[in-house]
């Protein structure tokens, strides 16, 4: 196993590599006829006009694929300010890291939205202070390494708090196939599954369901992660930790990899690390 490459070759068919794909199948699709070689941003930008989501930034602004292009001077011409300014979503040619972050804006186009115009915020205030806040390393990290974990059960959920890997993966190995439920959101993570590696780490964001959330068809089940998660994203806190949002070793998850069907897979302590005793829980 190696560690994720923006180089790889384009592959249409990439969700069948792995189930940590399975929020953005529904939106891969829309790029099938390109069989060898990358979809054009011509193709990207028809395939959100195409979006049953909508598709706006926080002002309103419909977003708008662009080529990518570093352009410095005034705050507006930033990565995000023009996304949230302008609607000016950039993509590099050729890229996976880029390809899933216009996947993750089609599938949680609120979320996406929100975290942009936090960032926006955020950025604003750092750059008159001088100084980067505790949140912006938060909405960063869950913008790039983030997982909805999503739990009927109180206890199942403490387990992964408390980084207790083996009784939850595996002592609780078919509760948590019946009532947990774990998707990818951040678009980094995404690349690095492409070719995961041991060590591979997301951050977790808990979602609080009763057992008929499960039973949803998929696409219903991502509208109302998409509406709970932009509800998290509205109420962080400047001051709010990056450790408020705990690890998730990815390879861990029942399914994820053929690696973990045996119980000595749980007892590598370098990959499914005790809880430190200063983290915040």
């Amino acid at each position: 196993m190696s560690k994720a490459d923006s180089t790889l070759p384009w592959n249409r068919e990439f969700y069948r590599r792995s189930p940590m794909f399975t929020p953005l199948v529904r939106r891969a699709l829309q790029f099938q006829q390109f069989e060898q070689d990358w979809p054009t941003l011509k193709a990207y930008q028809e395939a959100l006009n195409s979006s049953t989501n909508s598709l706006c930034n926080m002002n309103g602004g419909k977003i708008t694929v662009v080529p990518h292009a570093v352009k410095t001077g005034e705050f507006g011409n930033r990565y995000e300010p023009r996304i949230y300014l302008e609607g000016e979503l950039q993509i590099r040619s050729e890229n996976w890291h880029d390809y899933f972050n216009l996947l993750v804006w089609m599938t949680f186009p609120k979320s996406k939205a929100l975290l942009n115009a936090r960032h926006f915020v955020e950025s604003k205030l750092a750059d008159s202070q001088s100084n980067r806040n505790a949140s912006q390393d938060l909405l960063t990290l869950f913008d790039e390494s983030g997982v909805i974990v999503v739990s009927s059960s109180v206890e199942l959920t403490s387990l992964l708090r408390e980084h207790q890997w083996k009784e939850l993966f595996w002592s609780c190995r078919q509760r948590v196939r019946e009532e947990m439920r774990f998707y990818l959101f951040g678009h980094a993570l995404y690349e690095k599954a492409l070719r995961p590696f041991i060590g591979i780490t997301g951050r977790c964001v808990f979602l609080a369901k009763d057992q008929p959330f499960f039973a949803k068809g998929l696409e219903e089940q991502i509208g109302i992660l998409d509406e709970n998660v932009s509800e998290y994203i509205s109420a962080i806190d400047p001051a709010q930790s990056s450790a408020t949002i705990p690890p998730l070793p990815l390879l861990g998850v029942p399914g994820w990899c053929a690696e973990n069907e045996i119980v000595s897979y749980y007892e590598n302590e370098t990959h499914f690390r005790k809880k430190r005793t200063n983290t915040v829980p």
